[in-house]
């Protein structure tokens, strides 16, 4: 079996609705629109991306966003944030004993690309994590990998806030 042909089932058992194109899925999952890349010459490889998830028009922009992106990486595990032109994307990327295993860490690959969003948004967006605005700019600090539990309510809903507003600022064709 390819690995198109592994993720694509492994995708409708989760009940992701996705499209097979030529190497790779795309999906969506909580709004987002993701893509697994499937390439069967490296079977080892598993990048799964969340693409063009913020834009950065301006070059003043685009200095902050490649510097909330540095802090962002290095804080949530496996995560990269990155720029493509004014595009910025989010991967995780990683080699796996077997193609197979991406099952066991698909959740959580999810999650911290979730995490990671998450917070790169509410740092542009200079929104602390009770959903204030702060007045002096600053990267804020986080360390959420896990789904956030119940007694996180006030930073759930902050984050809730950022990806809300990340949202309706990409959708606008700018993230400032």
């Amino acid at each position: 079996m390819s690995k198109l042909e592994m993720y694509r089932s492994y995708l409708k058992t989760q009940g992701y609705p996705c499209e097979v194109r030529d190497d790779f899925i795309a999906f969506k999952h909580e709004g987002g629109n993701y893509v697994v890349t499937a390439d069967d010459s490296d079977a080892s490889y598993f990048q799964l991306i969340y693409p063009k998830f913020w834009k950065l028009d301006k070059p003043a922009d685009r200095q902050r966003g490649l510097e909330v992106a540095s802090h962002v990486n290095q804080m949530v595990k496996g995560l990269k944030v990155f720029s493509v032109g004014t595009d910025t994307y989010a991967a995780i990327e990683l080699f796996l004993p077997k193609p197979e295993d991406f099952q066991a860490i698909f959740p959580r690959a999810l999650r911290a690309i979730q995490a990671g969003t998450q917070h790169f948004c509410m740092a542009i967006l200079d929104i602390d994590a009770e959903g204030a605005t702060r007045r002096t700019p600053r990267i804020i600090r986080f360390e959420v990998v896990e789904p956030l539990g119940s007694n996180d309510s006030a930073l759930a809903e902050a984050s809730s806030r950022a990806a809300c507003a990340c949202a309706r600022s990409s959708t606008r064709g700018s993230g400032s």
